[in-house]
């Protein structure tokens, strides 16, 4: 796990080279982009997103049905937690 966290500080210092903009600054519009996917799926809001020159990401329709079906989710959170049950 250390050598992806020095991997993403290499591409964040050497961006920050590049573009002439301040360590901090590159950081907070990386983190942004994860920041806002974090809030959309906190509200349950499963609607496609695109971040620019990465790519779009839309949710597959039966893991919106499942996820709005109570049972179901209560059943994929409880193999989350113990997947071997």
């Amino acid at each position: 796990m250390k050598d992806n966290i020095n991997i993403k500080d290499e591409a964040i210092a050497e961006t920050a080279l590049q573009l002439g903009l301040t360590y901090d600054e590159v950081e907070s519009v990386i983190e942004s982009g994860h920041e806002y996917l974090a809030k959309i799926i906190s509200r349950g809001n499963l609607e496609t997103m695109r971040f620019p020159y990465f790519g779009v990401f839309k949710p597959k329709p039966y893991r919106v049905w499942a996820l709005s079906n109570p049972e179901l989710a209560k059943l994929a959170k409880q193999r989350l937690i113990n997947p071997r049950e």
